[in-house]
């Protein structure tokens, strides 16, 4: 990934411009209920005092209120913490594993998962998410990895996912949940695009005692900046995680918690119903646009925002295909290689940018596919 940003970097310093699509960014879908939350706590009197490390009591009421809701569980406030969105990932491994234990990951998968294992010194298993299979779990060789290596002792799943813009079916994370609950195996739940689902009849898993959740408002919010998140599990890693909190960086900003806290109390709705409706509208239309030619395939995107795009037939690995597509049409996208070896022919794109250099990107890709077609 750094490898095309500095492309990038170097296209830009000879005067070129460049569309860039490659990173995660929905901060152009302006969310001003929040942003308005934000100037009016940062305006209060003590709004640049210290917070406690396991966030505003506010805010991780807040948090539990949806999760209440979400799980059908009545979590306490000990069961909660606030940390920033991605720090959770390792902070969570942290507390879980030991050296020379395993975890179970998806490939492909967000980075954050592997490079946390691997800093850990936790060895990485990986359970792949096939194309031909719609990139749902695969339940039976999940299992099967967990029954062959008891040094499991957790696994990630990213629902809906990063980098592939799909939800998974809840019945194979129910059963899987339940599974590893039988084995004493953590299941780590990715929730961070939870509200980013495109089907109004997705319901939600069961709750069981061994999964741990993490959440992120950096993207349903349209609002990476704030780095606000939350763990919601067992007292145990709440405990952990809040003294990991404190050694390092003591606490989050007390005025964006407390935004985040008000916002998550207020009626938010319809920003969130805008913003879905917008993206299932984008979805749609580079749909129209990338179907029209066969040197790409794909799995249509039904929830976050994301595309994960197939391009072996123009004989390039994603890698070398985003050099090119940088080099002669001035879209930067993101290798597939990034997100595990399952990626190495497909690149990602994110679709919830500027829209006007959204659309100008997505059609200056679709020439260059039907210009590059091995």
């Amino acid at each position: 990934m750094f490898e095309i940003l500095q492309a990038a970097k170097e296209e830009e310093s000879l005067g070129r411009d460049i569309i860039h699509l490659e990173i995660g960014d929905s901060s152009p879908l302006n969310n001003v209920q929040i942003f308005n939350l934000l100037k009016k706590n940062l305006s209060n009197a003590e709004s640049l005092q210290y917070s406690p490390s396991e966030g505003e009591k506010k805010l991780r009421e807040a948090f539990l209120y949806h999760y209440k809701i979400l799980c059908n569980h009545n979590f306490t406030i000990d069961n909660v913490v606030v940390t920033p969105a991605n720090a959770a990932i390792s902070q969570v491994i942290n507390s879980i594993t030991d050296v020379g234990d395993a975890m179970l990951l998806p490939d492909p998968g967000f980075p954050t998962f592997s490079l946390s294992a691997q800093y850990f010194e936790v060895k990485k298993v990986l359970y792949e998410l096939d194309q031909k299979e719609g990139y749902q779990l695969n339940v039976k060789d999940i299992k099967d990895k967990i029954n062959s290596n008891k040094t499991i002792k957790a696994i990630i799943i990213n629902n809906p996912s990063n980098p592939l813009g799909i939800y998974h079916d809840l019945t194979d994370i129910d059963e899987i949940t339940k599974f590893c609950e039988e084995k004493n195996v953590y299941v780590i739940l990715d929730d961070t695009y939870r509200c980013l689902i495109y089907n109004p009849t997705y319901k939600r898993n069961i709750h069981r005692s061994n999964i741990i959740y993490i959440y992120s408002m950096s993207k349903d919010t349209a609002s990476p900046a704030m780095r606000v998140g939350c763990v919601v599990g067992h007292e145990s890693v709440i405990k952990s995680i809040s003294k990991h909190n404190s050694l390092f960086y003591s606490c989050l900003p007390k005025f964006i918690q407390l935004a985040a806290a008000e916002y998550l109390m207020e009626d938010h709705r319809p920003y969130r119903i805008a913003m879905r409706d917008e993206m299932i509208s984008r979805i749609e239309s580079i749909d129209k646009v990338f179907k029209q030619t066969d040197t790409i395939s794909y799995v249509k995107p039904n929830a976050g925002i994301y595309f994960w795009i197939n391009v072996h037939k123009t004989g390039m690995s994603g890698k070398e295909l985003s050099l090119k597509l940088l080099k002669e049409s001035g879209v930067c996208v993101c290798p597939g290689d990034a997100f595990g070896p399952s990626g190495m022919n497909y690149v990602r794109i994110c679709i919830s940018g500027d829209k006007r250099l959204l659309v100008e990107g997505v059609n200056k890709m679709y020439n260059f596919f039907v210009k590059n077609l091995g």
